[in-house]
C-alpha cells in the first residue's frame, strides 16, 4: 500500500507561481471556493497536457481554463 500525500490547495498554487510566476485568475479564485478543484485540475492536467506537449505552461492553462 502507497502512503503518498496529496499537496495541499496552498503548495499546487505554491508551485504553479513558481513555474509560471503567478497564478491564473480564475483559478486562484476558485480555490478559494473550493480548495478540491485544484486538485482535480492538476489530476486532470496530468492527462490532458502532459509536459513533453507542444506548448508551453501558459498556453495550457489556458486552453484547459477555456474548455
Amino acid at each position: 500500500m502507497s502512503n503518498t500525500t496529496t499537496p495541499t490547495a496552498h503548495e499546487l498554487l505554491a508551485k504553479m507561481r513558481a513555474g509560471m510566476g503567478r497564478v491564473p485568475a480564475a483559478i486562484e479564485k476558485s480555490t478559494v471556493v473550493d480548495e478540491s478543484l485544484i486538485q482535480e485540475h492538476m489530476r486532470s492536467r496530468m492527462y490532458a497536457m502532459p509536459q513533453e506537449g507542444a506548448l508551453d505552461e501558459q498556453t495550457r492553462v489556458l486552453v484547459y481554463l477555456a474548455a
